[in-house]
């Protein structure tokens, strides 16, 4: 197991391959900026005004994949955003499991998933947002998207366990195919089928991409070409 401590001092972006078993303290007033690549098994616990913008890429290099991310939001006003992008194809079976635990009051949190599953590849996103009796006034959402293409499946699936009144927490998700209007008309614009799908699949990823700093939106659409 690693484990490594994210200072206030330290500002420059984590970028992370196939982290297994990491452990990662994210101090007081520190604020942590994260890439994990592959398969990750991670724990990411936020102090007290800590901040957390964590991105994460499942890049498939064998036929079945995992990750595991728990992020605890243990200090008063810490705050999470997570974002998770992945894509599978041929028969490549893949998961991504998200928890989220706020353990204090003013905590903030926010999950999004965007997947792409071509031919016959399946995919599963699993989020759940946790919070505990003395997290007052906490916030969590999550939004998991996936769009799918030929026979592939996925399955995205948000949940919560609220064990407090004084919270605002919500949670949506869709799985859909391809848009065959949409296809149709970009290649009767020219494009051929595979310079349609790659259109549609990067044009699936940019609303969630553009707001990011360009320095992370430049790591990730690499990353995410790479898989294309």
């Amino acid at each position: 197991m690693r484990a490594c401590t994210i200072k206030p001092e330290q500002k420059e972006l984590l970028i992370l391959h196939d982290p297994e078993e990491q452990v990662i303290l994210v101090e007081k007033d520190a604020h942590a900026k994260l890439i994990t690549i592959g398969k990750v098994i991670i724990k990411i616990t936020l102090q007290e005004n800590a901040s957390l913008d964590y991105y994460h890429i499942t890049n498939e290099t064998t036929p079945d994949i995992a990750s595991n991310q728990h992020i605890i939001l243990l200090g008063k006003n810490a705050t999470a955003s997570v974002i998770n992008l992945f894509y599978g194809s041929n028969q490549e079976r893949s998961t991504v499991s998200t928890v989220i635990e706020h353990e204090a009051p003013h905590t903030i949190s926010k999950l999004y998933s965007r997947g792409i599953a071509v031919q016959q590849a399946e995919s599963r996103s699993l989020g759940l947002i946790k919070i505990s009796k003395q997290a007052h006034h906490a916030r969590g959402h999550q939004d998991l998207k996936t769009l799918i293409f030929q026979e592939a499946q996925a399955y995205a699936l948000p949940e919560l366990a609220i064990d407090n009144n004084q919270v605002q927490c919500s949670h949506s998700s869709s799985v859909g195919q391809v848009n065959k209007e949409q296809l149709f008309y970009l290649q009767s614009r020219g494009l051929t089928e595979e310079e349609a799908h790659r259109m549609i699949i990067e044009g699936f990823y940019e609303p969630i991409l553009a707001p990011m700093p360009e320095q992370i939106q430049e790591q990730l659409r690499t990353l995410i070409k790479q898989r294309l």
